[in-house]
């Protein structure tokens, strides 16, 4: 599905647009009205990126939640997930510099304490912005990495199902054996490869995982 893709586009363009066009106004700013005016644009157009990526990125988490699709859908949401939260930050901190940058330059022609209290604002906007977004982050990576573990569950899954099957009827076809000592051995070798299969299926677990992680064990 590329409309999580076209819609990352859209914003995308019109951001890079608005946030040319407010850079530029705050660096031809002789006013204290202009200045105002660009603050305000930037301003409302972080508002709309976050709300329109905020969508983006819910639709995705959703796919990757549903459990009804496959772990190969899934992955694909949550990778594109990162995709649009990288987008997110970039275009976010860049209208949060566009009203640091407005704020700053309204500092510079008044210093007045009404000024320097908007410039710290428009400083602690931006701290915040990265903050959410390492959070958001955060998140995609932990789903990331509990999708890997359960894609490697499902493959082990079927391996000892398989496993279980032809040691079951090696055993079966065993006991059918009318010879006793034939029988036995049959038996005791069915026996011997069922050990071998569990020690193979636990070593080729642990080398799935870094040594030193609770998996491992």
């Amino acid at each position: 599905d590329d409309s999580a893709n076209k819609i990352a586009d859209a914003v995308s363009g019109a951001v890079d647009a608005t946030s040319k066009y407010v850079g530029e106004t705050i660096k031809a700013a002789k006013s204290t009205v202009e200045l105002n005016k660009a603050a305000e644009m930037s301003a409302v157009t972080l508002q709309g990126i976050i709300e329109k990526y905020d969508r983006q990125a819910e639709l995705l988490r959703q796919t990757r939640d549903d459990e009804t699709k496959t772990i190969a859908e899934r992955q694909k949401a949550n990778d594109d997930l990162l995709k649009v939260l990288e987008l997110q930050s970039e275009k976010m901190l860049e209208q949060a510099n566009n009203i640091e940058a407005a704020a700053q330059a309204q500092f510079n022609k008044n210093g007045n304490d009404a000024n320097a209290i908007a410039l710290q604002q428009a400083k602690n906007e931006k701290l915040a912005i990265e903050a959410q977004i390492t959070g958001f982050i955060s998140e995609q990576q932990s789903n990331a990495n509990a999708l890997s573990r359960e894609a490697i569950e499902l493959n082990q899954s079927k391996i000892d199902s398989e496993a279980e099957l032809s040691i079951a009827k090696k055993q079966f076809q065993a006991e059918q054996i009318l010879d006793e000592v034939t029988r036995i051995e049959a038996l005791r070798q069915a026996a011997l490869e069922e050990q071998t299969i569990e020690l193979k299926r636990l070593n080729d677990k642990k080398a799935l995982y870094k040594e030193g992680t609770q998996a491992f064990q």
